[in-house]
């Protein structure tokens, strides 16, 4: 009967018990939509700098020169000012590198972006599939690499399941609900009794 009590207790919702859960949950989601709004800027400068890049090809075809120039200025500029925006926001990137790196280690189901992480089952591309496609040419055909970091062999354009999503979600807040019942269970176990 005492065992029995003891398995209800290393089980029973309390509060406390909660808050690795819900922190971790919420950080996912933060970190799913942060990758998201980098993705998109990274994106819609990638489709600035090909369109440019189009651009300067046609003015190499007809030998504009001047036009040409301009337009290699402008290409130069846009990849700087991109540069520059993920300098401002090297927290978000770094983070945001990280973590979908190495999400998969601890949350096997995740679909990290596959920009960040490579060639994985479950990975998918939070953005457009417009600004996955520019960000794809981008880094295959041109010597611009963004901080060495995103792939420049990305797979074809997916759309990350939001089943998937909800899953993982799922998958992590139970298991860190376990880990909170460990957690809870040791320290009751260690606390001095009155």
């Amino acid at each position: 009967m005492a065992n029995l009590n003891k398995k209800k207790a290393f089980f029973r919702p309390t509060k406390a018990k909660f808050i690795l859960p819900i922190i971790l949950v919420v950080l996912t989601i933060l970190l799913f939509l942060a990758t998201k709004d980098l993705n998109s800027k990274v994106g819609d400068y990638s489709c600035k700098i090909l369109e440019i890049k189009d651009t300067i090809r046609g003015y190499e075809t007809q030998g504009n020169i001047i036009s040409l120039n301009d337009a290699k200025f402008r290409s130069d500029e846009m990849t700087n000012e991109l540069l520059r925006d993920l300098e401002n926001n090297k927290l978000q990137f770094a983070v945001v590198n990280i973590y979908n790196q190495y999400v998969n280690q601890f949350n096997p189901i995740y679909p990290a972006d596959c920009s960040f992480s490579g060639l994985r089952p479950l990975c998918g591309s939070y953005s457009s599939q417009e600004d996955y496609d520019c960000a794809k040419r981008l880094f295959a055909d041109s010597d611009v690499k963004i901080l060495g970091i995103f792939k420049t062999e990305m797979p074809e354009y997916k759309k990350p399941s939001s089943i998937i999503l909800i899953l993982s979600l799922i998958y992590l807040f139970i298991i860190s609900y376990l880990i909170s019942c460990v957690i809870a269970f040791v320290y009751r176990s260690l606390k001095p009794k009155t």
